[in-house]
């Protein structure tokens, strides 16, 4: 062996040493003793910029809007202003609510926005990033004798559900209750106006938005579902889960920035609170109780 290959292989044998003591590389850079808020002193860096995420989702104004080509509401402003970080973008479709969790199921879209995390669909969707505040469920009557006081007084009530949906863990588990679902809550609102139903379940900003749009006039019970916070919806056949933690990252951003509050008050400013922590996390007040009517 020549002199000059043995100072080359003892040059590459050091190198090797150097590189495997090294320590591992970190997203994270934190400082110490900083003031800035940690997903300020994270830097997320991807090898595909300009990735296209398939959404799948229902109109269900004021948290989803589908106006011609354009797409709106509060979950789709806040998972565009989540995406805008990383220079994603998100191709939505419109489709029924049971549809798109099916399309979660089959890996034919990344991610849905809102739906409630149960024990049925963990098998399918991860639910990693809760991103979006509690929203009441209210019940809605129009005759007296239909009116909720308690739990108990859903017995013999003939119920209105949205298909695929969920509300609560004792009611959704319930068989001894008479429930009538359907795809669409609009039709659900219609048939209880014209007494074919008894009560319907829904979120009360989206009860608020279509009873306005319906021109309907219906009765809030005292009895509620109260709120738990909804997600984005991940397919555990989407490359998505690869960057749960990028995502919860960016949720974080605009939450240290603001941004997530601006984007709530430009929807439910009247009917939110700060949480009991002060923290930037919301949620819908208690319902309102009494009529709700069109204006």
């Amino acid at each position: 062996m020549t002199g000059s290959s043995l100072t080359r292989r003892l040059r590459s044998t050091r190198w090797a040493l150097i590189i495997m003591l090294m320590p591992p590389l970190s997203l994270s850079a934190a400082v110490p003793d900083s003031e800035e808020p940690l997903s300020d002193r994270i830097v997320v860096e991807l090898p595909d910029k300009n990735r296209i995420v398939r959404v799948a989702i229902d109109d269900a104004p004021p948290y989803r809007i589908f106006d011609g080509d354009e797409v709106t509401g509060i979950y789709v402003e806040i998972f565009e202003a989540m995406l805008k970080q990383v220079d994603w973008t998100a191709d939505y479709t419109e489709v029924p609510f049971p549809r798109a969790l099916e399309m979660l199921k089959s890996g034919a879209s990344d991610a849905m926005l809102g739906p409630m995390r149960r024990p049925d669909r963990e098998l399918y969707i991860d639910y990693s990033v809760p991103a979006f505040p509690a929203v009441a469920k209210i019940l809605l009557y129009t005759q007296p004798e239909n009116r909720i006081d308690r739990y108990e007084d859903l017995k013999d009530k003939l119920i209105g559900v949205q298909r695929g949906s969920r509300y609560d863990l004792r009611f959704d588990a319930d068989a001894s209750l008479r429930k009538y679902d359907h795809t669409h809550y609009e039709s659900l609102l219609l048939m209880l106006a014209l007494d074919r139903l008894d009560v319907v379940v829904i979120p009360e900003a989206l009860a608020s938005h279509l009873i306005g749009e319906l021109s309907l006039k219906l009765e809030v019970s005292p009895f509620a579902f109260p709120g738990k916070i909804s997600y984005i919806a991940i397919s555990r056949k989407s490359e998505l889960t690869y960057y749960l933690e990028t995502l919860k990252l960016t949720l974080q951003r605009i939450k240290d920035s603001g941004e997530y509050d601006r984007i709530l008050s430009r929807y439910i400013q009247p009917e939110i609170r700060r949480a009991p922590d002060g923290s930037a996390d919301y949620e819908l007040d208690q319902p309102r109780r009494g009529s709700m009517t069109a204006q």
